[in-house]
C-alpha cells in the first residue's frame, strides 16, 4: 500500500499522470480492504486532485467526500481542515457556492480553533477567493491580509501559498485600479515562482501582468505576454480553458473577431467545461458578443439565451447574500466561543481568589515548615557538591598517576635531559595547580579547560615517548575567552583513550579533540584511531566504566537540574563501521553554551 503511494507520487512529478492515477487507485483499494482509514484520507486526497486536473471534477469531488469521511474516523486535524478545504475548492470552481463556503469555514475553524497553523495560510487564501468571487471585496482583502501577515512564519505557508498570495494582492490592486502596486505584486510572483520552478505560479503572472497592460490600452504587449504564458501551462485544464477565454479576449478587443470566436469554441467543446462556471459563463458571453461583432445575428441571440440560462450563481443576490450570512454565522460562533472562554477564565479567577483566600491561613501554617525544609534541602545540596567537587579532585590527583608522572621526571633526570625534565616538570606543576584551582569552582573559562587538558595531554604524550600524540581544533566561531565550561569535564574522556584504546596497536596513536557551537550548545568531540571497542575485546561500549566517567554522570545530572538544559554524550564505536580502514572511538559531548550574562540570568530565574 505504502509502496503503490510512493510510486504514483514519483510518476505524478514526472508527469505520468495516468500511470499515477493508477497506483493511488491501487493503494486506495488496498487502504479500504485494512481499514486503514490514515492511509486512506492521503490516497483520496491525492487522487481527487489528480481527477480534477484531468477533468473528471465530480469523480474528483467525490473522492474529496470519502476521503474527508475517513480523515474524521482518523480524527487528524489537519488532515480533515486540507481535505475539508480542497473540497470546498472543488465547490467553488465548478459553481456551487453554498457548499464552497460551507466547507471552506468548517475548515478554516477547526484550524484556528486547534491553533493548527500549519498551512494555514492555504484555508486564508481559499476562503479569501470565494469571496472575491462573490464580489466581496472588503472580505475578501479582509482574509487576504490574514494569510499575508502570516506568510513568513515558520510552517504557516509553503512557496506555492507564498505565490499565491502575492497573486491575490495584485489582483486585488488591480480591482482598486492601482494598476502600478499591481504590476509590482505581479513581479514578485513572477520573481518567487522562478525561484522555486513554480510553472503555474509564472504562467499566472504572466497573464495577470497581461490584464494590467491591457487596461494600460497596451493590447499587444498584453497578448505577447499571454502567449508567454502559455509555455508554462502544463497539463492543469483550468488553465489552458482560462487562457483559452482571455486570449480571445484580447483578440476581440484587436479586431480579429473569427479567431478569438474560435479560441472560445474550443473552450465550450470541452466535456470538462462545466467543472468551471465562471470560465463557462466568460465563454457564453464571448461567443454571443464575437457572433453578434460578426454580424451573425442568429448565433447571437442563441448563444445570449444560453448566456441568461448561465447567469454565474454569485450574480444572484440571494446567493451573494447567503454566503455572507455563513461568513456572519461563522464570526458569531467564533465571538461566542471567546466570550465563553472569558466567561470560564472569570469564574476560574473567582474561584482562585476564594481558593487563595482560604490557603492563606494554611500558607502561614506551612510556612515555617517549608522555610525549614528549603534550608535542609539547601545544606544537603552544598553537601553533596562538596562531595562530588572532593571526588573529582580526587579522581584528577590518582596516586597512579602522580607515581607515572614523577617516575618520568625522575627519568629524564638519570638520562641528564635537565631541559624536557624540567619541561615536563613544568607541565605537572600547571596540570596540578589547574586542577586544584578548578575542582573547586562551578564553572571556568573554556581557554582554562583547553590549557589544563594541553598540560595533561603533554604529560601522557612525554610518559609514553611520542607513541601518541594529539590534535586540539577550536572553531573560529568559539570565544575561548567569553564562554564557560564545567571544569575537568573533557579530561575523563581523553583519559579513557589514553589507558584503553592504544594496547596493543603498531602504529602512532592520535587522540583527536575538536569544539564548535551548533545550535545554542558547545559541541565537544573527542576521537582516538585506536582499536575501539569491540577489537580491544569489550562486548559493549559500556562495559567498562572508570571513575572519574561515574563521577561526570553524577556531575551531569546536577548541571542540568541547575542549568535547566540537557547535557549528554554518545558513545560510537568506529570499528563496527563497513569500512575496514576505520577503527577507535569516537564521544561526541553536548552541553549548553555559557557566558557569564546567561549564568547571572539563570541564578536570578532559580531565585
Amino acid at each position: 500500500m505504502d509502496a503503490l503511494f510512493a510510486y504514483g507520487e514519483s510518476l505524478d512529478d514526472i508527469g505520468e499522470t495516468e500511470l499515477a492515477v493508477e497506483q493511488f487507485e491501487a493503494s486506495w483499494n488496498l487502504a479500504q480492504e485494512n481499514d486503514d482509514v490514515v492511509r486512506a484520507a492521503d490516497v483520496g486526497n491525492y487522487l481527487a486532485s489528480l481527477y480534477w486536473e484531468q477533468g473528471e471534477c465530480e469523480k474528483s469531488t467525490s473522492f474529496y467526500l470519502e476521503a474527508l469521511a475517513f480523515a474524521h474516523k482518523s480524527g487528524r486535524v489537519g488532515t480533515i481542515a486540507k481535505i475539508g478545504m480542497n473540497l470546498a475548492c472543488n465547490y467553488s470552481l465548478s459553481g456551487d457556492y453554498e457548499n464552497a463556503i460551507t466547507h471552506a469555514l468548517k475548515a478554516l475553524e477547526l484550524k484556528e480553533s486547534n491553533r493548527h497553523l500549519e498551512m494555514i495560510c492555504y484555508h486564508y487564501i481559499n476562503v479569501a477567493n470565494i469571496f472575491r468571487e462573490s464580489g466581496n471585496t472588503v472580505k475578501w482583502r479582509e482574509y487576504l491580509l490574514k494569510a499575508y501577515a502570516l506568510k513568513d512564519v515558520e510552517g504557516c505557508a509553503s512557496a506555492v501559498d507564498v505565490a499565491k498570495i502575492y497573486n491575490s494582492l495584485g489582483s486585488l490592486a488591480h480591482e482598486q485600479n492601482d494598476l502600478t502596486a499591481a504590476l509590482g505584486y505581479f513581479d514578485t510572483l513572477l520573481m518567487v515562482s522562478r525561484e522555486h520552478d513554480f510553472q503555474q505560479g509564472i504562467s499566472t503572472a504572466f497573464a495577470n501582468m497581461a490584464s494590467v497592460y491591457k487596461d494600460l490600452g497596451e493590447l499587444e504587449k498584453a497578448l505577447a505576454l499571454t502567449e508567454e504564458a502559455e509555455a508554462y501551462l502544463g497539463d492543469h485544464t483550468y488553465e489552458h480553458i482560462y487562457n483559452n477565454n482571455w486570449k480571445a479576449l484580447l483578440h476581440k478587443e484587436l479586431g480579429s473577431y473569427t479567431e478569438a470566436l474560435n479560441l472560445v469554441e474550443a473552450n465550450l467543446a470541452r466535456k470538462d467545461i462545466g467543472g468551471y462556471a465562471t470560465e463557462k459563463l466568460k465563454a457564453i458571453e464571448l461567443c454571443y458578443e464575437l457572433n453578434y461583432l460578426l454580424g451573425q445575428y442568429q448565433e447571437a441571440f442563441r448563444w445570449n439565451d444560453s448566456l441568461r440560462v448561465n447567469e454565474s450563481r454569485f450574480r444572484d443576490e440571494r446567493v451573494r447574500g447567503m454566503v455572507e450570512d455563513l461568513e456572519t454565522q461563522y464570526q458569531m460562533a467564533q465571538k461566542e466561543m471567546q466570550i465563553e472562554l472569558l466567561e470560564a477564565e472569570n469564574e476560574v479567577k473567582t474561584q482562585r481568589i476564594r481558593m487563595g483566600m482560604g490557603l492563606l491561613v494554611l500558607f502561614s501554617v506551612l510556612g515555617g515548615f517549608g522555610f525549614y525544609t528549603y534550608r535542609m534541602k539547601q545544606q544537603q545540596a552544598f553537601l553533596l557538591q562538596t562531595d562530588l567537587q572532593q571526588k573529582l579532585l580526587r579522581s584528577q590527583m590518582n596516586p597512579h598517576f602522580l607515581f607515572n608522572a614523577l617516575s618520568s621526571i625522575q627519568c629524564f633526570m638519570y638520562q641528564k635531559d635537565t631541559e624536557l625534565a624540567a619541561g615536563y616538570l613544568g607541565n605537572f606543576a600547571a596540570l596540578t595547580r589547574g586542577i586544584l584551582e578548578h575542582s573547586r569552582r562551578d564553572f571556568i573559562p573554556l581557554c582554562a579547560e583547553l590549557k589544563v587538558l594541553e598540560n595533561y595531554l603533554e604529560l601522557e604524550v612525554m610518559r609514553l615517548d611520542g607513541k601518541v600524540a594529539y590534535q586540539i581544533e577550536v572553531d573560529e566561531q568559539l570565544d575561548c575567552d567569553l564562554h564557560l565550561i564545567p571544569p575537568l569535564v573533557i579530561q575523563p574522556f581523553v583519559e579513557n583513550c589514553i589507558k584503553h584504546a592504544f594496547t596493543g596497536i603498531t602504529y602512532q596513536g592520535i587522540v583527536f579533540v575538536r569544539l564548535h557551537e551548533e545550535k545554542n550548545h558547545l559541541v565537544v568531540v573527542v576521537e582516538d584511531n585506536g582499536l575501539g571497542f569491540a577489537k580491544a575485546g569489550f562486548a559493549s561500549t559500556t562495559e567498562h566504566k572508570s571513575m572519574s566517567m561515574a563521577i561526570f554522570n553524577e556531575r551531569r545530572l546536577i548541571l542540568e537540574k541547575r542549568l535547566g538544559s540537557p547535557i549528554s554524550f554518545e558513545v560510537v564505536d568506529l570499528s563496527d563501521r563497513t569500512d575496514e580502514s576505520s577503527s577507535g572511538s569516537r564521544v561526541i559531548i553536548h552541553l549548553p553554551l555559557l557566558t557569564n550574562q546567561n549564568l547571572n540570568h539563570e541564578k536570578n530565574c532559580n531565585y
